[in-house]
């Protein structure tokens, strides 16, 4: 299988802690992040909510990782106060493979062989029996020294190999032959801009809503935040034919993901989410794929056999479950008790999955 999904952002940064970041994804799919230096706020267009805090003394790499922002180059580097020793943290080898112009710029194609757990924020950190190498590649500016490029894949069966012997075999061969490859291009660079504060201030769009957490917005069909409420029942068929009532599998703990296929995080999260059924699949979870707002209906089923996702997954055709839910951008996921009582809620693809493996421990264990 082949997919591919990309974004954009465009970055501004003026150290200690001055920072806009604009997404130029699909509305529902993007976060758009502020810091005056003063306040700092987060606005998700697809809701259109927005929310403020006091902005830290010094931006970190961890605070837009808590955000969700994925830029490798950003968060681990230009936020970094040191780049170098985090670039060279774990790095075992370091050889020159090439040149290439980029953005106008000759530049250098250095690979450096990295240990795994110093340079991945992957779901499966700490779950290794040994630690491996991963070769990264980047391509750094000839004359500015600057790293424009950079790209590495996850050998996601290596990756399941040198997971500890349980956790390996409840995977069974899911990750076979599998390889995530992630690339991250910058251009368009300026260093030392002249900036003012209004390059950096948030003036909400009309319409906009200030909230203390995001969450679905109120309107037609909606009846307020559904947490620590019933989860409103439905019957679905599912790619088979086959009906499903919810309320017909309380007692066992229930994960809602809505999705759809042409949704790039839903492709993202997707393989997360069978490798949490494959652990659970035995045990009294149900994983439920809801298709919503789905282009071309002819291609969920194909869909699902190239990626090998076996879980279930009903089809929402006329696009109603979605909408009593108050969902107005996927992924969004529910995690429902074995009451039937909403218990978590988690917009867009977390930046971590375990913390939809802890809710899911957590609830089993009530």
């Amino acid at each position: 299988m082949d997919n591919r999904n990309t974004s954009q952002h465009l970055f501004a940064i003026e150290k200690p802690n001055r920072i806009r970041i604009n997404s130029n994804t699909e509305p529902s799919e993007g976060l758009d992040f502020y810091s005056d230096g003063a306040k700092m706020t987060t606005y998700t267009d697809g809701m259109k909510q927005y929310k403020v805090a006091d902005a830290p003394a010094v931006l970190s790499a961890s605070n837009l990782r808590n955000l969700g922002f994925e830029s490798t180059l950003i968060s681990s580097f230009i936020m970094s106060e040191n780049p170098l020793k985090d670039l060279l943290e774990g790095v075992e080898e370091v050889k020159e493979v090439g040149s290439e112009i980029l953005d106008g710029q000759k530049t250098t194609i250095i690979e450096i062989s990295q240990l795994y757990s110093e340079f991945s924020g992957s779901m499966f950190q700490g779950r290794f029996m040994e630690d491996f190498l991963i070769p990264v590649r980047l391509w750094i500016g000839s004359t500015d020294y600057l790293i424009r490029k950079l790209a590495y894949e996850n050998d996601m069966e290596l990756i399941a190999m040198n997971m500890h012997e349980k956790e390996r075999e409840s995977m069974g061969d899911y990750y076979k032959g599998m390889k995530i490859s992630r690339s991250e291009l910058h251009t368009g660079i300026e260093i030392d801009p002249v900036f003012s504060d209004k390059d950096f201030a948030f003036l909400p769009p009309v319409g906009a809503e200030l909230v203390e957490k995001f969450g679905p917005p109120d309107g037609p069909g909606y009846r307020g935040s559904l947490l620590g409420k019933a989860a409103p029942d439905f019957t679905l068929k599912d790619t088979e034919g086959n009906e499903a009532k919810l309320s017909e599998f309380k007692g066992k703990v229930v994960l809602l993901d809505f999705w759809a296929t042409w949704c790039g995080p839903c492709i993202q999260a997707m393989p997360h989410v069978q490798a949490l059924y494959e652990i659970y699949k035995e045990k009294d979870v149900v994983f439920l794929g809801i298709n919503s707002w789905e282009r071309d209906k002819d291609k969920v089923k194909p869909f699902l056999e190239e990626h090998k996702i076996t879980y279930r997954i009903l089809l929402d055709s006329k696009n109603e479950v979605i909408g009593n839910y108050g969902v107005s951008g996927i992924p969004t996921f529910f995690m429902l008790d074995k009451k039937g009582i909403i218990r978590h809620l988690y917009l867009g693809m977390p930046s971590d999955m375990q913390i939809i493996q802890q809710s899911v421990e957590e609830l089993l264990a009530e």
